[in-house]
């Protein structure tokens, strides 16, 4: 019978997260894109809820949308010429144009902080698979015999895998959402106001 694998002295969970974001050094450009990918997104999500604003302009009664187009101007002083809201029929073309824009530009930072995350997650494993089997092929006869070769095989597979499977979700999710929840809050208040 194979006696358990000796368990590495006790560390704490920010050591070993620093010592596993140690691995992503040599590919911190492609993760900085994923950063700024999910940025992308989460700047989305505070144009989603400042083009909430205009949805009773476009349903309501066009006589009211004239005078509400007026007031709207100066908070749409950064669009260009041509996409000044100046009539009801420039609000109808408005809302449609903006919002595929919006999702065109969410699926865009969506793919690029996903694609570049997996990049470095991959990249991540290999260098942990690789770290593990160097280390494995340092280790005595002796300790083969002793070890069943699943448990081996799963620990150099498996465990690499889960092991940064929950690092980088981790990442993803506290940076696009926390991100996300810093934008809408700075969005709230001068939609508020209006």
């Amino acid at each position: 019978m194979s006696e358990p694998l000796q368990q590495p002295p006790e560390i704490s969970a920010w050591q070993a997260y620093k010592r596993l974001l140690s691995y992503v050094g040599p590919y911190w450009p492609a993760f900085f894109v994923s950063l700024f990918g999910f940025g992308i997104y989460a700047g989305t999500q505070a144009a989603f809820a400042w083009m909430t604003k205009f949805i009773p302009i476009v349903l309501g009664d066009p006589a009211e949308m004239q005078s509400v187009a007026d007031e709207k101007q100066e908070s749409l002083s950064f669009l260009p010429q041509f996409l000044q809201l100046d009539s009801p029929e420039s609000f109808y073309l408005f809302m449609p144009v903006m919002l595929v824009a919006i999702v065109a530009l969410r699926g865009f930072g969506s793919f690029l902080g996903a694609y570049y995350l997996i990049f470095v997650a991959r990249h991540l494993v290999n260098s942990l698979r690789v770290g593990v089997f160097n280390r494995l092929l340092m280790l005595p006869g002796a300790f083969y015999s002793r070890h069943a070769s699943g448990h081996l095989i799963s620990t150099l597979t498996f465990n690499v895998e889960q092991v940064t499977g929950a690092g980088t979700d981790a990442l993803k999710t506290i940076f696009r959402d926390g991100v996300t929840v810093k934008i809408l809050s700075l969005t709230r208040p001068s939609n508020s106001r209006q």
